[in-house]
């Protein structure tokens, strides 16, 4: 019987937590053998440039981040076009839905999300778009130009998070009314008080967008090829594009039953090391330990992917150090920038500091136990480090709000 193809380091998935991974073991382990699996047909590119190619503001090359002859320069399998059904972990193997099996002494799991499948009658048509994949990125500049060269149109986005605020800014670049779908009754939930929202409409008003809070779609007709969103408030919105922005589900189907530890994502410890040996977990799909909050948590954005991926490579290849971040992510939309920090899952179980500038700068700071736990801040960027910093020193609210109410005006 033929042997398997073997790898010293095997990795499934090649987005950014799993390349940087690659990368990483190569440059502590000269020699070893190092191989890539993705479901992709490309190399890597930049899911955070998806949305400027969209606009048209850079050209489609620009997105992408590596080329082939990147992967064969420094010795890395690039293997596309194929997705991992089930990983043996006894016999080390794992086999491909092509029927390839392929051995490893050391595994990574970085194999991402894919949008959540939206469960409306009439979801599944075709002006419906989602902004994960470069393929998703293709579709909606097609959808976006062609509804342009015919005169303009509308957009209903669904959802209110950073995926649902990259499409209202898409819309608005295309010159697009907007229509946003919310089951909550703000932007970001929880996330952002009365005051902070009072601050923020106008920016919505002025590139015309409108927020229709706590509605739900109910059904999905077709007119003439367009959408139409029909929602449980008797809204009848027509439409060129539908946006959904209403987040991700991890791939984890091919590790179920096998021996891991998966709860919400696969359970790792500060060292990205999962329950069984010699086999790590980084980017969407890790469960990690958060040593500063002293809990599992999972943080799906593009640089806790990256910096978990380098982490894992590193320990991997025989290089222990503990990851260890404030998890953080940032966006400029409608000419505001958002930035969350820290913790700020549950928002509205914690208590929170506000602080609000002239010119529609905010912050809002949250606290649990006594302790800082996380912030929004709009306009604020500036003081994303200092408040980094009280994160990862646990500082208590009293000494949090002193230094919170010394920031600069």
């Amino acid at each position: 019987m033929e042997r398997p193809p073997f790898y010293d380091y095997l990795i499934i998935g090649g987005g950014i937590a799993g390349t940087t991974a690659a990368e990483t073991i190569r440059l502590h382990d000269a020699q070893g053998s190092i191989g890539v699996i993705t479901n992709e047909s490309e190399p890597l590119y930049s899911r955070v440039l998806l949305p400027s190619y969209i606009r048209k503001k850079i050209e489609r090359e620009k997105v992408f981040l590596r080329s082939e002859d990147h992967y064969t320069n420094r010795r890395i399998d690039y293997i596309v076009n194929e997705e991992v059904l089930s990983v043996n972990f006894d016999t080390h193997e794992l086999l491909t839905k092509s029927e390839r099996k392929i051995a490893f002494t050391k595994l990574l799991i970085s194999t991402g999300g894919t949008p959540n499948k939206w469960n409306v009658k009439g979801g599944d048509h075709d002006r419906i778009v989602r902004m994960q994949t470069i393929k998703d990125a293709d579709r909606v500049r097609a959808l976006f130009l062609q509804a342009q060269e015919k005169g303009g149109g509308s957009t209903v986005v669904v959802g209110g998070g950073f995926i649902g605020l990259e499409f209202m800014e898409t819309s608005v670049a295309y010159g697009f009314e907007t229509h946003v779908i919310l089951r909550e009754q703000k932007i970001f939930g929880d996330l952002i008080d009365d005051q902070g929202w009072s601050m923020l409409l106008p920016s919505f008003e002025r590139s015309r967008i409108t927020i229709h809070p706590e509605t739900e779609v109910r059904l999905i007709e077709d007119n003439a090829g367009n959408p139409v969103v029909k929602t449980n408030t008797r809204l009848n919105l027509e439409a060129q594009v539908v946006g959904c922005g209403i987040g991700i589900k991890r791939n984890l189907s091919a590790f179920e039953g096998m021996g891991l530890e998966i709860q919400k994502g696969i359970k790792t410890n500060q060292f990205l090391e999962t329950s069984l040996p010699n086999v790590w977990a980084a980017g969407d799909v890790a469960e990690y330990f958060d040593e500063i909050f002293g809990e599992h948590r999972m943080i799906g954005n593009w640089t806790h992917a990256f910096l978990q991926g380098r982490a894992a490579g590193s320990c991997m290849a025989g290089v222990r150090n503990a990851f260890r971040m404030v998890s953080g992510y940032s966006i400029t939309s409608l000419g505001k920038h958002f930035t969350t920090i820290g913790r700020v899952e549950g928002a509205s179980e914690m208590d929170s500091f506000v602080k609000l500038w002239p010119g529609g700068q905010y912050l809002r700071v949250f606290f649990k136990d006594d302790l800082i736990q996380g912030a929004l801040l709009i306009d604020r960027f500036q003081d994303k480090n200092a408040l980094a910093k009280l994160i990862e020193d646990r500082a208590t609210r009293t000494d949090a709000e002193k230094i919170l109410a010394s920031l600069d005006d």
